[in-house]
């Protein structure tokens, strides 16, 4: 498992773990924006995750770019969080 993976896996037992907390009211204000945060990382990381994979499959052209190089795609605005859930289903 590549470490891209391993850090996907661990940061998304800990959002699951906040998110039962979440679930049950217990939830902090500090544990929503962990959420929160989480939530924008793991966005980026699966992003990466699919260009190491796409770089693995795809042979490059001598001086193309590496499509890891690339700048990561999220956009914090774009992605749901926890608080814009919430208003929605009020």
């Amino acid at each position: 498992m590549s470490e891209t993976m391993e850090l996907i896996q661990r940061l998304s037992n800990e959002r699951q773990r906040l998110w039962l907390l979440a679930g049950q009211g217990k939830a902090t204000p500090a544990d929503r924006r962990r959420i929160e945060e989480l939530t924008r990382e793991l966005y980026n990381l699966w992003d990466s995750h699919r260009r190491e994979i796409a770089a693995r499959r795809m042979p490059r052209e001598a001086g193309a770019p590496n499509i890891i190089d690339f700048p990561a795609v999220a956009q914090p605005a774009q992605i749901p969080t926890p608080a814009r859930k919430l208003r929605r289903a009020a």
